[in-house]
């Protein structure tokens, strides 16, 4: 969704805002089993609200998963209670690690 600034009169802050409101962002999940699947995942960020996207990388050489995954939910507001709610939890023996994935450079 982009929005233009001029044809809303709004400043930039509140651009910002509307943006960061309609628009999901990744939550990087680190210290992961290397057990977990893609459907350990969806169940436990089900919860939190619909899931718009999974992956869960796996080395190229072994195909094991590489010990952390980016989950996108539909919602940003969910995400970010996903994050609050799930950082530090233990879960599948680990103790999780959550926080705002960052773009790649």
């Amino acid at each position: 969704m982009k929005i233009c600034k001029q044809e809303r009169g709004l400043g930039r802050q509140a651009a910002t805002l509307l943006v960061r409101k309609f628009k999901p962002m990744t939550i990087y999940v680190g210290n992961l089993s290397y057990k977990a699947t893609e459907d350990d995942l969806k169940e436990v960020f089900g919860e939190y609200g619909s899931i718009k996207r999974i992956v869960v990388p796996t080395d190229r050489e072994t195909g094991r998963v590489r010990g952390f995954a980016f989950v996108e939910l539909a919602e940003a507001a969910h995400e970010d209670n996903a994050i609050s709610e799930l950082d530090g939890a233990e879960w599948m023996g680990r103790q999780l690690r959550l926080n705002k994935a960052k773009p790649k450079e």
